[in-house]
């Protein structure tokens, strides 16, 4: 019996034929099945759908040797849930994330992107965004309303600013912005009963280290 074929939206499926294109797809080192007829997307190698097979919801291409840079319409995929694409030489900008409120782990660590980051309010979902070991530029965004997140890593990047506040974000567990050029004073960790990591060392920080005694857990803290 022939499995069913997806029925994605003609806009998904551009979207994965514009990331094949702009990122080198032939010289991938798993390509399987990309650029497939219509019906196909969902068996093409690092590409998940949802069990009707209508809306892709995960991307996995860690490690894949992704060239170039990724299409700004990323946002396409509205039902994205997962995105992996660290361990490559991805180089450009983070496209933008708006409306991706399905979102919960963005993982682009270790390539070249430049740029900001982009805006992450409405992300409702996120629970970890990894950009570490980039050429990121300008000040790390508001995560106020992200009350699912667990895990920001930022380390290795040119970040400035101050760090946003961390109020209400009751599941983080660990915040890392190693290495950087942010500056002014750590914000209040009050409420932040989860927190076991807080690393902020080699940045141009100043003020005092805030109270630790509302934490709860022991936190791993480098400034």
């Amino acid at each position: 019996m022939q499995p069913a074929l997806a029925d994605i939206p003609a806009s998904e499926r551009q979207f994965l034929l514009d990331l094949y294109d702009s990122t080198g797809g032939d010289n991938w080192h798993r390509n399987d099945h990309w650029g497939d007829a219509e019906g196909t997307e969902c068996s093409w190698i690092g590409v998940t759908c949802d069990m009707d097979k209508e809306h892709v919801v995960e991307l996995n291409l860690i490690s894949n040797n992704l060239v170039g840079s990724l299409p700004q319409t990323l946002n396409n995929l509205q039902h994205l849930r997962e995105v992996s694409i660290g361990d490559n030489q991805l180089s450009g900008s983070i496209p933008p994330l708006q409306g991706l409120t399905s979102l919960s782990s963005f993982k682009a660590y270790h390539n070249d992107l430049s740029g900001p980051i982009p805006s992450l309010q409405g992300l409702v979902n996120l629970k970890t965004f990894h950009a570490g070991s980039n050429k990121l530029t300008g000040h790390i965004p508001s995560l106020q309303g992200l009350d699912s997140l667990e895990s920001i890593e930022v380390s290795n990047n040119q970040l400035s600013g101050p760090i946003p506040p961390l109020e209400g974000l009751t599941a983080l567990q660990g915040f890392s912005a190693i290495n950087n050029k942010l500056s002014g004073e750590i914000p209040p960790l009050q409420g932040l009963d989860n927190i076991q990591q807080l690393q902020l060392s080699r940045n141009q920080l100043t003020g005092t280290i805030p109270s630790l005694q509302a934490i709860t857990k022991t936190a791993l803290f480098r400034t």
